[in-house]
């Protein structure tokens, strides 16, 4: 599959999303980001790149994306995808904000039937939250029928989101993708979630060999 990467500068509001870790993450400086006074979308999105996509079997599109900056990001990616005269027939879209020098994973799941390409477009937007996911510390399981994961807030403050995501991987390739969401947690406190299994389009069972579990925790900046 011919695939298109479009990088170019968007300065508004975040809505927010993920941020990539696997275990744990371990970076200092508890904002992660300058202030928005020196926002510099080309300069940022210079430094980000994809570092793993796919079609997964249940027909969305997982993509990885590495934020190469010293400081948090945050970014909209949108996937237009075409048919086989290049035609649009369709869009989605996921916000995402990524600390330093960590990875993220994003799905999109209106993917048109029929498309014969796409492209992904990244946009970075001024940072409107504070990221503080150096200072979670997540673990997972897996039971043999599900991924549950713990979350530790090690900061010394109340974390308004956390969004969890395990993807899948069967030979190194990207099988499957699933997310989990903790709200209001506060600081010291341990939450415990629930990842299901991969499956393909009909709803049956994806057979994985590894996962990784990344981690996107932030406030907004009232």
């Amino acid at each position: 599959m011919k695939k298109k990467i479009f990088i170019f500068a968007l300065c508004g509001f975040l809505i927010l999303s993920l941020t990539g870790c696997d275990n744990s993450t371990n970076n200092s400086n508890q904002s992660g980001g300058k202030s928005a006074n020196n926002f510099d979308a080309n300069k940022i999105e210079k430094n980000i790149s994809i570092s793993d996509e796919t079609i997964a079997p249940d027909n969305t599109l997982v993509t990885i994306i590495k934020n190469g900056n010293d400081e948090t990001v945050n970014i909209e990616v949108e996937a237009i995808f075409y048919d086989a005269n290049g035609n649009p027939l369709g869009s989605d879209s996921a916000y995402l904000s990524i600390y330093n020098k960590q990875e993220m994973a994003c799905a999109f799941y209106n993917i048109p039937s029929g498309y014969s390409d796409y492209e992904i477009n990244i946009k970075a937007n001024k940072n409107f939250y504070t990221n503080y996911s150096n200072k979670i510390n997540v673990t997972s399981n897996d039971t043999g029928e599900q991924i549950v994961v713990q979350v530790v807030n090690n900061s010394d403050k109340d974390i308004e989101s956390v969004d969890l995501v395990a993807v899948f991987y069967k030979d190194g390739k990207i099988v499957g993708y699933d997310i989990a969401y903790e709200n209001e947690l506060r600081s010291g406190v341990t939450s415990t979630s629930n990842i299901y299994y991969p499956y393909d389009a009909n709803y049956e069972d994806v057979s994985f060999d590894n996962y990784k579990v990344y981690v996107s925790a932030y406030s907004y900046n009232y």
